[in-house]
């Protein structure tokens, strides 16, 4: 716990480390030899490949990137949907085009149009965000 953000609101995890071929994994192993310490079955933990990008602490609106935890973003006061969306792409499109591998969100959209909701779960945690009406980035917990 002591890596997670816990002084913001966020929905913990934003993508899902992903798994990848054996040719792939030993390319960036070969240019980032910390990765053979780190890499557990072909998986290489999603936040590693924010950090190398240097995106902690990149801030869209009222979304950051965690300082604290590259694949967590938090809501600095203000976050809309917009924002996190953004970030989102922001973050995956860097990682793809550096690394060649794409990041998958554990978060689902639902309604994405003139109304938009970003449900974001994370065991307890439950972040209800959207980006038409102005609702403030709120965090619910049991």
């Amino acid at each position: 716990m002591e890596k997670q953000p816990l002084q913001y609101p966020s929905a913990g995890s934003v993508f899902r480390n992903p798994v990848l071929d054996d040719d792939h994994l030993k390319k960036l192993i070969k240019e980032n030899p910390e990765l053979e310490s780190i890499s557990k079955d072909n998986t290489i933990p999603a936040g590693w490949f924010i950090e190398a990008l240097g995106l902690k602490g990149k801030k869209i609106g009222g979304a950051m990137v965690s300082e604290k935890h590259g694949n967590f973003i938090v809501n600095t006061g203000n976050a809309k949907a917009e924002d996190v969306a953004i970030l989102i792409s922001l973050i995956k499109q860097k990682v793809r085009d550096d690394f060649e591998v794409q990041l998958r969100e554990e978060i689902e959209y639902v309604g994405f149009g003139d109304f938009c909701i970003i449900i974001l779960f994370y065991f307890s945690i439950a972040v209800l965000l959207d980006c038409f009406c102005n609702l403030t980035f709120l965090a619910f917990s049991n």
